[in-house]
């Protein structure tokens, strides 16, 4: 095996992270956790892709090369065609904090005697 060798996988993609890099879920055979959990690797852009402004989307299918020498990260090297019957994957907004007119009104002030 030559040191430009890398394992080729599909996965989907799970999450969106800075700097172009993406969380994939890898759903390829023979990719599981030792408790049957989903692989998840680390990824980012290839050069071709970075240059061309291919955009990517949580719930976009893409084809992965693997570093033979550490299975959690990885390069994406192609994008697939999105399903039309699949909806996009994401996250939900996180819940802001409700603030009520009471608490943000100051303490009744008692009269001086």
């Amino acid at each position: 095996m030559s040191k430009e060798d890398g394992i080729i996988a599909q996965g989907i993609i799970e999450e969106t992270l800075p700097n172009m890099m993406f969380r994939v879920r890898i759903t390829s055979e023979g990719f599981a956790d030792k408790d049957g959990k989903p692989f998840l690797v680390l990824t980012r852009v290839s050069g071709k892709m970075q240059k061309f402004n291919i955009r990517m989307l949580p719930g976009d299918i893409v084809t992965v090369e693997l570093s033979p020498y550490d299975l959690t990260r990885g390069r994406i090297i192609y994008r697939g065609v999105r399903d039309k019957d699949r909806p996009v994957v994401v996250a939900p907004p996180e819940p802001e904090s409700e603030i009520t007119p009471e608490s943000e009104a100051s303490p009744p002030i008692s009269p001086s005697v």
